[in-house]
Protein backbone atom coordinates (compact mmCIF):
# COMPACT_ATOMS: atom_id res chain seq x y z
CA UNK A 1 0.00 0.00 0.00
CA UNK A 2 2.85 2.24 0.53
CA UNK A 3 4.48 1.98 -2.50
CA UNK A 4 1.52 2.35 -4.47
CA UNK A 5 0.55 5.65 -2.75
CA UNK A 6 4.29 6.85 -3.21
CA UNK A 7 3.95 5.80 -7.07
CA UNK A 8 0.40 7.83 -6.93
CA UNK A 9 1.86 10.99 -5.45
CA UNK A 10 5.01 11.03 -7.82
CA UNK A 11 2.24 10.92 -10.92
CA UNK A 12 -0.24 13.39 -9.15
CA UNK A 13 3.07 15.56 -9.04
CA UNK A 14 4.23 15.16 -12.34
CA UNK A 15 0.70 16.13 -13.96
CA UNK A 16 1.28 19.31 -11.82
CA UNK A 17 4.79 19.91 -13.22
CA UNK A 18 4.71 17.94 -16.55
CA UNK A 19 6.18 21.77 -18.58
CA UNK A 20 8.89 20.81 -17.22
CA UNK A 21 9.30 17.12 -18.26
CA UNK A 22 8.40 18.43 -21.90
CA UNK A 23 10.78 20.88 -21.95
CA UNK A 24 13.52 18.26 -21.34
CA UNK A 25 12.00 16.68 -23.77
CA UNK A 26 11.79 18.98 -26.29
CA UNK A 27 15.38 20.02 -25.61
CA UNK A 28 16.75 16.34 -25.89
CA UNK A 29 15.06 16.08 -29.46
CA UNK A 30 16.36 19.48 -30.25
CA UNK A 31 20.30 18.47 -29.15
CA UNK A 32 19.79 15.36 -31.41
CA UNK A 33 19.16 16.98 -34.63
CA UNK A 34 20.93 20.24 -33.72
CA UNK A 35 23.95 19.05 -31.76
CA UNK A 36 26.36 21.73 -30.72
CA UNK A 37 30.25 20.96 -31.64
CA UNK A 38 30.66 18.96 -28.58
CA UNK A 39 32.12 15.53 -28.02
CA UNK A 40 28.92 14.24 -25.85
CA UNK A 41 26.25 16.02 -27.99
CA UNK A 42 27.56 14.86 -31.37
CA UNK A 43 28.23 11.13 -30.18
CA UNK A 44 24.38 11.40 -28.30
CA UNK A 45 23.25 12.58 -32.34
CA UNK A 46 24.75 9.29 -34.49
CA UNK A 47 22.35 7.52 -32.44
CA UNK A 48 19.35 9.53 -33.68
CA UNK A 49 17.52 6.23 -34.89
CA UNK A 50 17.89 4.79 -31.54
CA UNK A 51 17.08 7.82 -29.22
CA UNK A 52 13.77 8.38 -31.70
CA UNK A 53 12.61 4.93 -30.63
CA UNK A 54 13.39 5.38 -27.04
CA UNK A 55 10.76 8.51 -27.67
CA UNK A 56 8.23 5.84 -29.35
CA UNK A 57 8.60 3.51 -25.95
CA UNK A 58 8.69 6.29 -23.50
CA UNK A 59 5.74 7.76 -25.08
CA UNK A 60 3.79 4.05 -24.47
CA UNK A 61 4.96 4.43 -21.25
CA UNK A 62 3.56 7.59 -20.36
CA UNK A 63 0.26 6.43 -21.95
CA UNK A 64 0.15 3.35 -19.52
CA UNK A 65 0.72 5.89 -16.61
CA UNK A 66 -1.78 8.34 -18.18
CA UNK A 67 0.24 11.03 -18.31
CA UNK A 68 -0.87 12.74 -21.19
CA UNK A 69 0.33 16.09 -21.64
CA UNK A 70 3.83 14.37 -21.66
CA UNK A 71 2.83 11.57 -23.96
CA UNK A 72 1.60 13.64 -26.67
CA UNK A 73 5.20 15.63 -26.41
CA UNK A 74 7.04 12.23 -26.66
CA UNK A 75 5.36 10.88 -29.53
CA UNK A 76 5.76 14.53 -30.96
CA UNK A 77 9.28 14.26 -30.64
CA UNK A 78 9.46 10.90 -31.94
CA UNK A 79 7.54 12.14 -35.26
CA UNK A 80 9.86 15.02 -35.83
CA UNK A 81 13.48 12.80 -35.20
CA UNK A 82 11.45 10.62 -37.62
CA UNK A 83 10.71 12.84 -40.37
CA UNK A 84 14.38 14.78 -40.17
CA UNK A 85 16.13 11.68 -40.51
CA UNK A 86 13.71 10.74 -43.66
CA UNK A 87 14.41 14.50 -44.99
CA UNK A 88 18.37 12.97 -45.35
CA UNK A 89 17.45 10.69 -48.58
CA UNK A 90 17.85 12.81 -51.65
CA UNK A 91 14.78 15.54 -52.73
CA UNK A 92 14.47 12.87 -55.76
CA UNK A 93 14.50 9.07 -54.04
CA UNK A 94 12.87 11.07 -50.78
CA UNK A 95 10.03 8.73 -51.33
CA UNK A 96 11.10 6.04 -52.68
CA UNK A 97 11.98 2.74 -50.74
CA UNK A 98 11.91 0.50 -53.23
CA UNK A 99 15.28 0.25 -55.41
CA UNK A 100 14.85 1.43 -59.37
CA UNK A 101 14.20 -1.17 -61.57
CA UNK A 102 17.04 -1.98 -64.30
CA UNK A 103 16.82 -0.86 -67.95
CA UNK A 104 19.11 -1.60 -71.16
CA UNK A 105 20.99 0.77 -70.14
CA UNK A 106 25.26 0.70 -68.80
CA UNK A 107 25.42 -0.35 -64.89
CA UNK A 108 28.01 0.34 -62.85
CA UNK A 109 28.78 -1.13 -59.59
CA UNK A 110 31.30 1.12 -57.11
CA UNK A 111 32.50 -1.09 -53.73
CA UNK A 112 34.02 1.08 -51.08
CA UNK A 113 35.81 -0.10 -47.87
CA UNK A 114 37.94 2.10 -45.02
CA UNK A 115 41.03 0.01 -43.84
CA UNK A 116 40.59 0.81 -40.57
CA UNK A 117 37.34 -1.49 -39.94
CA UNK A 118 39.26 -4.61 -40.55
CA UNK A 119 41.98 -6.62 -38.93
CA UNK A 120 44.38 -6.69 -41.32
CA UNK A 121 43.74 -9.95 -43.19
CA UNK A 122 44.44 -8.61 -46.47
CA UNK A 123 43.42 -12.16 -48.28
CA UNK A 124 39.95 -12.43 -46.36
CA UNK A 125 38.99 -8.89 -46.81
CA UNK A 126 39.49 -9.58 -50.46
CA UNK A 127 37.35 -12.38 -50.74
CA UNK A 128 34.89 -10.88 -49.34
CA UNK A 129 35.19 -7.42 -51.78
CA UNK A 130 35.64 -9.47 -54.88
CA UNK A 131 32.66 -11.29 -54.27
CA UNK A 132 30.14 -8.39 -54.58
CA UNK A 133 31.88 -7.88 -58.22
CA UNK A 134 32.54 -4.36 -58.29
CA UNK A 135 33.67 -2.33 -61.47
CA UNK A 136 35.19 0.34 -59.22
CA UNK A 137 36.99 -0.09 -55.60
CA UNK A 138 37.68 2.82 -53.44
CA UNK A 139 39.77 2.02 -50.13
CA UNK A 140 40.70 4.48 -47.28
CA UNK A 141 43.39 4.70 -44.53
CA UNK A 142 45.83 3.70 -47.03
CA UNK A 143 49.25 2.44 -45.35
CA UNK A 144 52.51 1.36 -47.06
CA UNK A 145 51.81 -2.20 -46.29
CA UNK A 146 48.30 -2.30 -47.33
CA UNK A 147 48.96 -0.38 -50.66
CA UNK A 148 51.67 -3.09 -51.18
CA UNK A 149 48.65 -5.71 -50.67
CA UNK A 150 46.52 -3.80 -52.88
CA UNK A 151 48.31 -3.74 -55.88
CA UNK A 152 49.39 -7.37 -55.57
CA UNK A 153 46.20 -8.67 -54.92
CA UNK A 154 43.85 -6.43 -57.20
CA UNK A 155 46.48 -5.16 -59.82
CA UNK A 156 45.23 -7.85 -62.58
CA UNK A 157 41.83 -7.62 -62.95
CA UNK A 158 41.74 -3.75 -61.66
CA UNK A 159 44.61 -2.91 -64.30
CA UNK A 160 43.83 1.26 -63.54
CA UNK A 161 44.31 2.61 -60.03
CA UNK A 162 45.44 5.50 -58.37
CA UNK A 163 47.11 5.62 -54.70
CA UNK A 164 48.16 7.95 -51.85
CA UNK A 165 49.82 6.06 -49.27
CA UNK A 166 50.80 7.55 -46.25
CA UNK A 167 51.56 5.88 -42.84
CA UNK A 168 48.55 8.09 -41.32
CA UNK A 169 44.66 7.64 -41.58
CA UNK A 170 45.02 10.14 -44.71
CA UNK A 171 46.38 7.15 -47.39
CA UNK A 172 43.47 6.87 -49.92
CA UNK A 173 43.33 4.62 -52.95
CA UNK A 174 41.03 3.85 -56.64
CA UNK A 175 41.09 0.69 -58.52
CA UNK A 176 39.46 0.40 -61.87
CA UNK A 177 38.22 -1.84 -64.46
CA UNK A 178 37.48 0.87 -66.55
CA UNK A 179 40.69 3.05 -67.30
CA UNK A 180 40.53 6.65 -66.41
CA UNK A 181 39.85 9.75 -68.59
CA UNK A 182 41.97 11.77 -66.22
CA UNK A 183 43.22 11.70 -62.65
CA UNK A 184 44.81 13.95 -60.28
CA UNK A 185 44.67 15.06 -56.22
CA UNK A 186 43.98 17.80 -54.47
CA UNK A 187 44.44 18.45 -50.83
CA UNK A 188 42.07 19.57 -48.15
CA UNK A 189 43.36 20.42 -44.65
CA UNK A 190 46.43 18.22 -45.75
CA UNK A 191 44.09 15.56 -46.47
CA UNK A 192 44.42 13.97 -49.96
CA UNK A 193 41.24 13.53 -52.51
CA UNK A 194 41.29 11.52 -55.51
CA UNK A 195 39.35 13.43 -58.73
CA UNK A 196 39.26 12.05 -62.09
CA UNK A 197 36.86 10.45 -64.81
CA UNK A 198 36.54 7.21 -66.01
CA UNK A 199 35.74 5.76 -69.79
CA UNK A 200 32.39 3.40 -69.53
CA UNK A 201 32.42 2.81 -73.13
CA UNK A 202 32.19 4.84 -76.44
CA UNK A 203 28.30 5.58 -75.80
CA UNK A 204 28.48 6.80 -72.57
CA UNK A 205 30.25 10.49 -71.54
CA UNK A 206 33.17 10.20 -68.84
CA UNK A 207 31.88 9.40 -65.49
CA UNK A 208 33.73 11.77 -63.28
CA UNK A 209 34.38 10.91 -59.15
CA UNK A 210 35.99 11.99 -55.40
CA UNK A 211 37.15 10.08 -53.86
CA UNK A 212 37.70 11.77 -49.76
CA UNK A 213 38.20 10.40 -46.43
CA UNK A 214 37.70 13.35 -43.98
CA UNK A 215 39.49 13.90 -40.12
CA UNK A 216 38.11 11.94 -37.35
CA UNK A 217 35.25 14.22 -35.21
CA UNK A 218 36.98 14.23 -32.15
CA UNK A 219 36.73 18.50 -30.88
CA UNK A 220 35.53 21.40 -31.63
CA UNK A 221 38.34 22.10 -34.23
CA UNK A 222 37.76 18.41 -36.58
CA UNK A 223 33.94 19.47 -36.89
CA UNK A 224 35.05 22.87 -38.50
CA UNK A 225 37.63 20.98 -40.37
CA UNK A 226 35.12 18.36 -41.90
CA UNK A 227 32.79 21.24 -42.79
CA UNK A 228 35.01 22.74 -44.73
CA UNK A 229 36.58 19.37 -46.55
CA UNK A 230 32.97 18.84 -47.22
CA UNK A 231 32.60 22.32 -48.51
CA UNK A 232 35.44 21.91 -51.01
CA UNK A 233 34.40 18.79 -52.63
CA UNK A 234 30.75 20.18 -52.88
CA UNK A 235 32.54 23.19 -54.95
CA UNK A 236 34.77 20.53 -56.90
CA UNK A 237 31.28 18.76 -57.96
CA UNK A 238 29.10 21.85 -58.71
CA UNK A 239 31.68 22.89 -61.41
CA UNK A 240 31.34 19.20 -63.23
CA UNK A 241 28.58 19.21 -65.60
CA UNK A 242 28.53 15.24 -65.95
CA UNK A 243 27.44 12.41 -64.47
CA UNK A 244 29.86 12.24 -61.31
CA UNK A 245 30.24 9.69 -57.95
CA UNK A 246 31.57 11.36 -54.63
CA UNK A 247 32.42 8.67 -51.95
CA UNK A 248 34.84 7.95 -49.11
CA UNK A 249 34.18 7.72 -45.47
CA UNK A 250 33.34 11.39 -44.45
CA UNK A 251 32.89 10.56 -40.23
CA UNK A 252 29.69 11.56 -39.96
CA UNK A 253 25.80 9.90 -39.93
CA UNK A 254 23.99 10.57 -42.66
CA UNK A 255 21.58 12.68 -40.62
CA UNK A 256 24.18 15.42 -39.67
CA UNK A 257 24.05 19.34 -40.56
CA UNK A 258 27.32 18.71 -42.53
CA UNK A 259 26.42 15.79 -44.78
CA UNK A 260 23.01 17.30 -45.43
CA UNK A 261 24.59 20.73 -46.48
CA UNK A 262 27.09 18.38 -48.60
CA UNK A 263 24.18 16.97 -50.30
CA UNK A 264 22.18 20.14 -51.08
CA UNK A 265 24.78 22.22 -52.11
CA UNK A 266 26.29 19.45 -54.33
CA UNK A 267 23.08 18.35 -55.60
CA UNK A 268 23.89 14.55 -55.19
CA UNK A 269 21.89 11.63 -53.59
CA UNK A 270 22.95 8.55 -51.17
CA UNK A 271 22.08 5.20 -52.36
CA UNK A 272 21.34 4.40 -48.73
CA UNK A 273 17.84 4.17 -48.17
CA UNK A 274 17.09 2.62 -44.70
CA UNK A 275 19.26 3.03 -41.34
CA UNK A 276 18.35 0.29 -38.98
CA UNK A 277 18.29 0.64 -35.00
CA UNK A 278 19.97 -2.59 -34.47
CA UNK A 279 23.35 -1.81 -37.06
CA UNK A 280 26.86 0.20 -36.65
CA UNK A 281 25.38 4.60 -37.88
CA UNK A 282 26.71 4.52 -41.63
CA UNK A 283 29.51 7.32 -42.04
CA UNK A 284 30.47 5.70 -46.03
CA UNK A 285 28.81 6.83 -48.60
CA UNK A 286 28.24 6.49 -52.29
CA UNK A 287 27.01 9.93 -53.56
CA UNK A 288 25.77 10.08 -57.33
CA UNK A 289 24.26 12.85 -59.47
CA UNK A 290 20.95 12.66 -61.66
CA UNK A 291 22.09 11.22 -64.16
CA UNK A 292 21.65 7.64 -63.00
CA UNK A 293 19.15 5.36 -60.89
CA UNK A 294 20.81 3.52 -57.80
CA UNK A 295 19.77 -0.38 -57.91
CA UNK A 296 21.23 -1.43 -54.77
CA UNK A 297 23.23 -0.59 -52.02
CA UNK A 298 24.57 -2.53 -49.13
CA UNK A 299 26.97 -2.65 -46.45
CA UNK A 300 29.65 -4.62 -46.75
CA UNK A 301 29.96 -7.34 -43.82
CA UNK A 302 33.06 -9.39 -43.25
CA UNK A 303 33.18 -13.18 -42.59
CA UNK A 304 33.29 -12.01 -38.37
CA UNK A 305 30.13 -9.62 -39.00
CA UNK A 306 31.90 -6.52 -39.05
CA UNK A 307 31.40 -3.50 -41.25
CA UNK A 308 33.95 -2.69 -43.40
CA UNK A 309 32.53 -0.71 -46.06
CA UNK A 310 29.36 -0.25 -48.84
CA UNK A 311 28.60 -1.41 -52.45
CA UNK A 312 25.83 -0.10 -54.48
CA UNK A 313 25.06 -0.30 -58.57
CA UNK A 314 24.32 2.69 -60.48
CA UNK A 315 22.31 2.52 -64.11
CA UNK A 316 22.48 5.45 -66.39
CA UNK A 317 19.05 6.99 -66.79
CA UNK A 318 17.52 6.45 -70.56
CA UNK A 319 17.16 10.31 -70.43
CA UNK A 320 20.46 11.11 -68.73
CA UNK A 321 21.35 13.46 -71.61
CA UNK A 322 18.62 15.93 -70.61
CA UNK A 323 20.00 16.23 -67.43
CA UNK A 324 21.69 19.52 -66.43
CA UNK A 325 23.10 20.85 -63.07
CA UNK A 326 22.66 24.48 -61.91
CA UNK A 327 25.89 25.73 -61.83
CA UNK A 328 26.69 28.76 -59.71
Amino acid sequence: MLIRKTITKILVRARQWWWIGALLLVNGALATLYPPDGTFFRWASQHAVQIMLCYLVLGLLLLLLRQRRLMFVSFACCAIICMYLRRTIGAEEAFRFQYAKPTQEKIIKFAHFNTGSTDGDFERVMQTLLKQNPDVISIQEVTPDWDAALRALLATKYPFFKSYRRIDFGGIALFSRFPFGRIDTFEVNHLPNIIGSLRIDSLHPEVFFISSHTVPPINTASFKQIRTHLQAVAERVRLINAPIFAFGDYNLAPWSSEVHNFQMQSELTDGRRLYAPETVTPTDYIFFSQHFNCLSFNDLIDKNGNHIGVEGSYQFKSDYKNVQKTVE
